[in-house]
């Protein structure tokens, strides 16, 4: 290809090659080049030559093209082997214009010989510069994505794995004690296989070529991100990805009791914890929220090693970043609320990666209680706090026996005990006519302690069961009240159930089955109404019972819950305090605490009336 140059010419001495009309152009005819002999088109209303061979130009007046008609004619008739120019090209009207000369734009041409002009040649000429370079470089560009396509692996990576498995037995298939297991499970997870026992071991001596070891996952993570993935668990923005349900518990090993922990407790064993999730509902996306949750509560634990619902702010980590403050001084109630999410995430004074957490927050507990096992706070609603304080260290207890927590937590049963009213509830202070709130705490109180092996009066159990009765809207003991002669509510009506599925109900007790389907149809969980302390309680009464029930309130309470926790900046991992009441008067702690417990009801507390088919199935 040869760059054209582009001449004006003044005046015109070209011999004729062809007069003929050329193939889709009437007013085209060959000259002979002036420079180079080739064929040169002229095109009378462009007024300009071009040569196919050299790519000469030749800008032309219309004076200099029309002196050159005559004697294009002539040359025609005068040639060797002359071709008739047509009559009506040679007496075709040049357009009239102004004189200046007119520049066409440069073009590149094919070179081809002069004996032999194709036709195909004159359509790719005339086609512009710019659309064959546009085609050239699409047909590049198609290529480049072929070849970058094929070169490039798509994959999905997930933020943190998901481990769930798990074992009893050691490699030579020897039994394995529970909590020398989950020391070896911790230890694998870090990177750190565990080859002799606790008692034994001894800090290896490390190569100093080597890499450092993994952190130990009992050091208490410091960022969110290790807070997810030293709980074994895997964070999503939907449930998209959540791996299919593993086996039912009929193929999974036998349940370890953690440190003496009766069987209630069982489901919080990291052995078994991820297998009971799946059976029983939960996700990673609502394990991810519980360990989010978990690692903002242990940075709002306070020097003391307790929490508190109204200064939890100035925290040395939160040094006020954080709002939603409550308006209540309980360091009982608070400390207490603080402890339950981190024990039904299976986390002990003795394991887990909040163990040191627990350890304080004990500790707290224990410092605050009284000679006689009175937990009460100061203020209004002290009873709570003596509830609340009795299930923590019940728990506590359970999960990991010591001289000094058994030793308070039957003190305050004892002190719970001596405090009923002869009606049979319990209210803001000792020995006075009882409401359905505190009275429910103090019943989840004695559960606590029975599963904790704990010895529970049995008139006390009793005089519980005539204060239902006596708040009890209904005859068959389907719906309840705060007070007696009061009107139901579903918070009221959750906690009432709660309560008699603990004191002996059973599953098809009618009262029971309508008062389910009562909290099913009239107030499912929704986010037009927050209200945590009712969905705290009617998750354990539908989760205890199991079923399509179970199914439909789980569907609809725990997107809620999850999908409201915060997420970003110092506050991620909270809930936002919300449904006025309890919730403004407890704040963001008491907020979270009980999100958190919600849930963890998969594996927190075993259902009540599955217990002997899960017993069965894992014989």
């Amino acid at each position: 290809m040869k760059h054209a140059s582009t001449i004006s010419a003044t005046s015109w001495n070209c011999d004729v090659i062809d007069a003929a009309q050329l193939p889709g152009d009437q007013s085209a005819f060959l000259y002979r080049c002036p420079r180079c002999g080739g064929p040169l088109s002229v095109r009378g209303w462009l007024l300009a030559g071009d040569c196919f061979n050299c790519g000469m130009s030749i800008e032309l007046s219309l004076a200099v093209l029309s002196d050159s008609i005559p004697q294009r004619t002539q040359a025609v008739s005068e040639g060797p082997a002359p071709a008739s120019a047509p009559s009506h090209l040679i007496s075709r009207r040049i357009p009239t214009a102004p004189s200046q000369s007119l520049t066409k734009k440069k073009k590149r041409h094919k070179t081809i010989s002069s004996n032999a002009i194709k036709p195909a040649g004159f359509v790719l000429d005339d086609l512009p510069a710019w659309f064959a370079s546009l085609f050239v470089h699409v047909i590049l560009l198609m290529l480049l994505a072929v070849i970058v396509a094929r070169g490039r692996e798509f994959k999905y990576v997930p933020r943190v794995m998901l481990v769930a498995t798990f074992s009893d037995r050691n490699s030579d298939g020897s039994p394995q004690h529970a909590a020398a297991a989950t020391d070896a499970i911790i230890a694998k997870l870090a990177g750190q296989e565990q080859t002799q026992s606790p008692d034994d071991q001894q800090t290896p001596q490390q190569d100093a070529s080597s890499p450092s070891p993994k952190p130990s996952m009992d050091a208490i993570p410091t960022t969110l991100e290790e807070a997810v993935a030293m709980l074994s668990l895997e964070t999503t923005d939907t449930d998209e990805n959540v791996p299919e349900m593993l086996e039912p518990m009929a193929n999974a090993p036998a349940p370890i009791v953690i440190d003496g922990g009766q069987q209630m407790f069982e489901g919080r064993d990291p052995k078994i914890r991820t297998m009971v999730l799946r059976r029983e509902g939960g996700s990673q996306k609502t394990e991810a929220a519980v360990a989010k949750g978990l690692f903002w509560l242990a940075g709002h634990q306070d020097e003391q090693g307790g929490w508190d619902l109204a200064e939890f702010h100035n925290t040395h980590s939160c040094n006020g970043q954080c709002n939603g403050q409550g308006i209540a001084q309980c360091p009982v109630a608070a400390t207490a609320m603080g402890l339950l999410p981190f024990l039904g995430a299976g986390q002990t004074t003795n394991s887990g990666i909040y163990k040191d957490v627990v350890r304080r927050g004990v500790d707290r507990l224990l410092s605050l209680q009284s000679p006689n096992g009175d937990l009460r706070d100061r203020g209004r609603g002290r009873m709570y706090s003596h509830a609340q304080g009795t299930i923590a260290l019940c728990e506590a207890h359970a999960m990991h026996p010591e001289n000094a927590i058994a030793d308070a937590a039957e003190r305050a049963v004892r002190f719970l005990e001596k405090t009923q009213h002869q009606g049979g509830g319990w209210r803001y202070e000792p020995n006075t006519p009882g409401d359905l709130s505190v009275t429910g705490w103090m019943v989840m109180a004695l559960q606590s302690a029975r599963m904790a092996g704990i010895a529970v009066s049995p008139e006390s159990l009793d005089r519980a069961t005539v204060f239902l009765d006596s708040v009890a809207t209904t005859s068959d003991g389907s719906e309840y009240a705060y007070l007696p002669e009061g009107d139901s509510t579903p918070a009221m009506t959750a906690e009432g159930l709660l309560c008699r599925q603990y004191l002996g109900w059973q599953a098809n007790e009618p009262g029971l089955e309508r008062g389910i389907d009562q909290l099913l149809t009239r107030a499912l969980p929704n986010k037009r109404r927050t209200d945590i302390y009712y969905w705290y309680y009617g998750t354990q009464v539908l989760h205890h019972v199991g079923g399509p029930p179970w199914e439909q309130w789980n569907e609809a309470m725990h997107p809620i819950l999850a999908g409201s926790q915060e997420k970003k900046g110092h506050k991620a991992g909270s809930w936002d305090p919300r449904g006025g009441g309890e919730a403004n008067a407890g704040g963001r702690i008491y907020m979270t605490c009980l999100a958190i417990c919600t849930l963890e009801v998969y594996y927190r507390h075993l259902p009540l009336y599955r217990k002997e088919a899960t017993a069965n199935e894992n014989k």
